[in-house]
C-alpha cells in the first residue's frame, strides 16, 4: 500500500513539474489566537495559483484522546489549523505580490487531570483568513515571502523554485 502511495504522489508531482513553473516553501507563521500561538507552515505555487497550509501543532500532556474525559481542565490554549490559496501577481521579474484567502479552524485544548496524562480537542471554531503577502526571488532558485493576515498574523517563509 505505501508503495502505491508514493507511485501516485510521483506521478502527481511530475505532472505538476511537467505543466508549468512550480516552488515550494516552508516557514514559520503568528496567529491571533488566545495565547498568540507561532507555528508552522508549508506552501506550493503552480505558475501563477499558490495554496499553503500552516498549523501551530499544539497539543496537551501525554496521550491523545478521541473523546472527551470526565475531569477535563481548559488548558487555556487552542490548537489551529489552517488554508489559504491565492493568485501570485507579478510586479518585476524576481518580485510578486499575492491576494490571500483562506478558512481555518481552531480547537481549545483540554487535560484530563485524573490517571494518566492524555489531551482531547474540543470546542471546534471555523474562520476566514484575508490577507496579502510578497514574494521575492534573491537569485533564480532561492527567496522569500513575507505576509501577514486578518488571523495569520504574520508569516515567513524560504521558498525555492524546483
Amino acid at each position: 500500500m505505501k508503495n502505491i502511495c508514493f507511485l501516485t504522489g510521483c506521478i502527481i508531482f511530475n505532472t505538476l513539474l511537467a505543466y508549468g513553473q512550480m516552488d515550494v516553501s516552508a516557514g514559520v507563521s503568528l496567529y491571533n489566537s488566545q495565547n498568540f500561538n507561532m507555528g508552522l507552515n508549508a506552501g506550493i505555487s503552480l505558475n501563477n495559483f499558490y495554496l499553503d497550509i500552516s498549523s501551530n501543532l499544539k497539543g496537551g500532556s501525554g496521550n491523545r484522546l478521541s473523546s472527551s474525559s470526565n475531569y477535563p481542565l481548559d488548558t487555556k490554549r487552542d490548537f489551529i489549523f489552517l488554508m489559504n490559496t491565492g493568485y501570485n501577481v507579478q510586479i518585476k521579474e524576481k518580485w510578486f505580490i499575492t491576494p490571500i484567502i483562506g478558512i481555518g479552524w481552531t480547537w481549545d485544548i483540554y487535560q484530563n487531570i485524573s490517571g494518566y496524562l492524555k489531551y482531547y480537542y474540543r470546542d471546534p471554531r471555523s474562520f476566514f483568513n484575508i490577507g496579502l503577502s510578497t514574494k521575492f526571488f534573491l537569485n533564480d532558485d532561492v527567496g522569500i515571502i513575507v505576509g501577514g493576515g486578518l488571523n495569520e498574523l504574520f508569516k515567513a517563509s524560504i521558498v525555492y523554485k524546483l
